[in-house]
């Protein structure tokens, strides 16, 4: 939604006005280059500014937020109104509605609140002044961990939140209460401070037994310590080429370095753990990660990995492809066979009779591209009749086979269009699935 969470922007706004329309934030504006964009609201709606004034009882701001989300939601969805082309880029769009939604936070008093807020003298005040004094000259806290954690704290202040206050009793649901976005950032504001609270000056500030590990969602499957010993070895043994080994230093070359092996470890952990969630293994009773390498726990623990990352839990389709590729080295280094894990998907056989090669004379180029593709579609769809009609002849010159073959022509020339256009973007998440479809 925002800076401040509904509930801390009912706190702050509770003495003023229920109700401001666009027409108000209009009026209290005097720089004519912010009063012009905020009139291109009215031009975007076709309605005058004063009938926006928030809907359904939420105030101005949430409802601009709601017709108008930032650019990093968006993502690679269309603007509003790009159907009308309203906008003549994102970054246009992104610095218009930074303008306007600065002016209504001022008509709204957000910003005075936000300024009178941090003026409070509280437990926040030393504390934010430490760390301050710590983010300067290349100090050990970030300059941008120190503004994550100073947004977190206007946040605590507007519910009363001191920083001895940051108990798992106070903290989830003071969560809770904030949208999405706002709460992931404070949970990211949270986990910086358990990072840094190993200084004394810090963690002086901050309860005897802080801990953020309760933030952690407790809906994964556990991983026994045995089952982790276990992976721990595996890697260990892959991390290492003892046909190098050196009698005299008692060592061998690594393959890969310690970092490295924390990521395949973490490969193997959630192969462990999708084989769980699926059925296939008991990690309880698991004395051999022999079994996680077999057929039939390999296809339903991938496939199960793929649902989550359908469904946005966390983990991405090129993280699974990778998994993939680390399990089956990880493997294949601790003597098991791992060939169908690797191996590539089989090419589809080309199309038989008149369809052969209807696209494979397109041109690749994006000039010889647009050129086929901006040709009509002559004859395309005539019937009969039509061709039976005096003249037919000279206005449908080809039959109805040459037609469909010019306009599966130009159906292939677009698709090339976009592959140069886009540089392969659309293909990306094909690709990754090519990559683990053969393992499933």
């Amino acid at each position: 939604m925002g800076l401040f969470s509904s509930a801390s922007q009912t706190a702050m706004t509770n003495t003023l006005s229920a109700k401001k329309t666009m027409q108000t934030v209009f009026d209290e504006t005097v720089n004519a280059t912010e009063r012009n964009r905020i009139m291109r609201l009215s031009e975007f709606f076709a309605a005058p500014l004063s009938t926006f004034d928030g809907a359904d009882d939420a105030d101005l701001l949430t409802w601009f937020d709601t017709h108008f989300p930032p650019v990093k939601n968006i993502g690679a969805g269309p603007l509003p109104g790009a159907s009308r082309n309203f906008w003549s880029s994102k970054n246009a769009y992104s610095k218009w509605r930074e303008v306007v939604r600065r002016r209504i936070r001022s008509t709204l008093g957000l910003i005075d609140a936000k300024k009178a807020l941090r003026e409070r003298i509280d437990g926040w005040t030393p504390f934010l002044a430490l760390l301050e004094n710590l983010s300067k000259d290349q100090g050990p806290v970030h300059p941008a961990t120190f503004g994550a954690i100073r947004t977190f704290s206007d946040r605590a202040r507007a519910e009363g939140i001191d920083p001895m206050d940051l108990i798992p009793d106070v903290v989830p649901m003071f969560l809770d209460k904030m949208p999405e976005h706002t709460r992931h950032a404070s949970v990211l504001a949270l986990k910086a401070l358990n990072r840094h609270r190993i200084f004394p000056q810090i963690a002086a500030f901050l309860p005897e037994d802080f801990d953020t590990d309760y933030l952690i969602p407790t809906a994964r499957t556990p991983v026994p310590e045995a089952v982790r010993k276990m992976i721990t070895d595996m890697v260990e043994t892959a991390r290492y080429d003892l046909s190098t080994y050196d009698d005299v230093s008692e060592s061998s070359s690594e393959n890969f370095n310690a970092k490295t092996a924390e990521a395949y470890r973490a490969a193997l952990i959630a192969l462990a753990r999708a084989a769980q969630d699926t059925g296939e293994v008991d990690l309880a009773s698991l004395n051999c990660l022999d079994t996680l390498f077999e057929t039939h726990v390999r296809i339903p623990t991938i496939r199960h990995l793929i649902n989550l990352s359908e469904k946005d839990d966390g983990i991405s389709l090129r993280t699974v492809a990778d998994y993939v590729r680390i399990i089956a080295q990880i493997g294949k280094a601790n003597g098991l066979k791992t060939k169908k894990w690797l191996k590539k998907p089989e090419e589809k056989p080309a199309p038989a009779g008149r369809a052969r090669g209807w696209g494979k004379d397109v041109p690749k180029e994006p000039n010889l591209l647009r050129k086929t593709y901006s040709q009509p579609l002559r004859c395309a769809h005539v019937s009969p009749a039509a061709r039976a009609l005096p003249g037919a002849s000279e206005r449908y010159p080809c039959d109805r086979q040459t037609s469909d073959r010019f306009a599966t022509a130009q159906c292939t020339a677009s698709c090339h269009l976009c592959r140069i256009l886009r540089a392969g973007n659309p293909w990306r998440r094909i690709a990754e699935r090519q990559r683990i479809g053969c393992a499933v």
